[in-house]
């Protein structure tokens, strides 16, 4: 099953009913029902500004509920100096699409924060994208999940599975209650702290770094020697240019898939649950 749902300011185009927008702005309800309840979700966000907000719950349905600002609705201007006045503000337009289990949420460029608040059955894999305004949390869900957040922080709270977590001016925190063996994760930011809670009995190899801060864990480590890695390129000159590095590795309960853990400004937590 497919179904596609465009709700503007203006409500035109959109496929079912929706109430009408009064003031600034009005929270809008959708529940969009899956294709196959019986089968884990997926479900991808792109959202310029505002906040992201995933919680799963013991539900067949995604429930999505958006505060989308209207651009100047509730304030009239006056006509221009030529007389023409105006009869349409912009407006920030979201859009929702359902395929085969797949839910694609985007919101139209806004200049103002467009906040979503969705609900989840808890199999469903989490893919969210944000560039301004606030954070991406995603809470009790069970997949594979991708976030990232340019001017924010990203926290996922008590999820399974495995995960993709980039911020890049904020912290990442996240608390795993099951990992999916033998899957690599990563968890990176350039400025602020990565702060990962995993399961105590987990195998794995830890990669981690702070160029500017330190590394923690209660974990019981044992340091590995991996070869240094050494890249050569062209210079800017003509001349070959060699760059030598040095991962950190560790191992945890003998070893495993890789967890990278790094940050440049800021310090990386690794905790025991």
């Amino acid at each position: 099953m497919s179904t596609r749902i465009g709700i503007y300011a203006s409500l035109i185009g959109a496929s079912c009913a929706i109430a009408g927008i009064a003031g600034g702005q009005d929270d809008q309800r959708l529940v969009v029902p899956l294709s196959d309840p019986s089968r884990p979700a997926r479900l991808e966000i792109q959202l310029f500004s505002g906040d992201i907000s995933v919680e799963g719950y013991d539900g067949k349905e995604i429930v999505i509920v958006a505060d989308a600002p209207i651009k100047d609705a509730d304030r009239p201007e006056p006509p221009r100096q030529d007389g023409l006045r105006k009869i349409q503000s912009s407006a920030a337009g979201l859009t929702v699409e359902e395929n085969d289990n797949t839910v694609l949420v985007r919101m139209d460029f806004s200049p103002k924060n467009a906040d979503l608040q969705i609900r989840v059955p808890r199999r469903t894999s989490v893919k969210a994208s944000l560039v301004n305004g606030g954070d991406v949390e995603i809470d009790s869900v069970t997949g594979d999940h991708e976030l990232a957040n340019v001017n924010g922080d990203v926290i996922a709270t008590d999820i399974a599975g495995s995960a993709v977590i980039n911020a890049t001016n904020g912290d990442v925190r996240a608390t795993f209650t099951s990992v999916e063996a033998m899957k690599a994760m990563s968890f990176t930011s350039f400025n602020g702290d990565v702060d990962v809670t995993l399961p105590a009995n987990i195998k794995a190899n830890l990669i981690v770094g702070s160029q500017q801060g330190d590394v923690y864990t209660d974990f019981d480590v044992v340091s590995q020697t991996d070869p240094p890695n050494v890249q050569q390129r062209v210079g800017p000159r003509g001349g070959r240019e060699v760059r030598v590095s040095h991962q950190t590795r560790y191992a945890v309960n003998g070893g495993g898939s890789d967890i990278e853990m790094r940050t440049f400004n800021g310090d990386v937590m690794i905790r025991k649950r």
